[in-house]
């Protein structure tokens, strides 16, 4: 995937996907697409349930605005991750959480479960004028 190794932000970043994992220096926003979100408490998921967990961002700092939140089944550790919208900036974000198995799912705290990613302003008008 072509990474790149920052070690200044101590972060690694993923141009061709237009994707940054890890921490940022306090002073800096996270100007890229999509953020990794990490839970914030162990939680054990029992088998055919939903719940809700809350989560951060992976970086310390995010943009100010609109996020959406998406499943990426290569991290979710087995759940499903329900879309929804998240403004990260007023603090940890709740997301519904899905386990469609006939067994518990452990996830532990820290654990990038999945992405969101950043909605400009004009294409959430543009979605809202054609949704009516």
């Amino acid at each position: 995937h072509a990474c790149v190794i920052d070690a200044g932000k101590k972060c690694l970043r993923f141009p061709s996907l237009n994707l940054s994992v890890g921490q940022w220096n306090d002073n800096e926003q996270a100007t890229v697409g999509f953020v990794g979100l990490v839970t914030t408490q162990k939680v054990l998921v029992p088998p055919f349930s939903e719940m809700e967990i809350m989560v951060r961002p992976a970086c310390s700092d995010v943009r100010e605005g609109i996020w959406i939140v998406e499943n990426d089944s290569t991290l979710s550790n087995g759940v499903m991750i329900a879309r929804a919208i998240a403004c990260p900036s007023n603090g940890p974000i709740p997301i519904h959480i899905l386990n469609p198995r006939d067994c518990s799912i452990p996830i532990g705290k820290g654990v990038v479960l999945a992405m969101m990613e950043f909605i400009e302003r004009d294409s959430v008008m543009n979605v809202a004028v054609t949704s009516k």
